[in-house]
C-alpha cells in the first residue's frame, strides 16, 4: 500500500483515499496518513483495517 492519494488493495473500499499533503487555507499542510475518506466506511471489512 502506498500513500499516494487513492489507496488500493482494500477489498471493501474501492474509492478509499487519504487527504494528506493538501495545503490548508492558512498555508499549513495536512499530515500524510491521518485523514481518510470513503463513501462506505461502515462497510469496511475487518481485513481492510489491518494496515491502519
Amino acid at each position: 500500500m502506498s500513500w499516494a492519494g487513492e489507496i488500493t488493495g482494500l477489498e471493501g473500499q474501492p474509492n478509499f483515499r487519504y487527504l494528506g499533503g493538501y495545503q490548508t487555507s492558512d498555508g499549513r499542510t495536512l499530515h500524510t496518513g491521518l485523514i481518510f475518506r470513503s463513501g462506505e466506511l461502515p462497510r469496511m471489512p475487518d481485513a481492510d483495517l489491518d494496515p491502519f
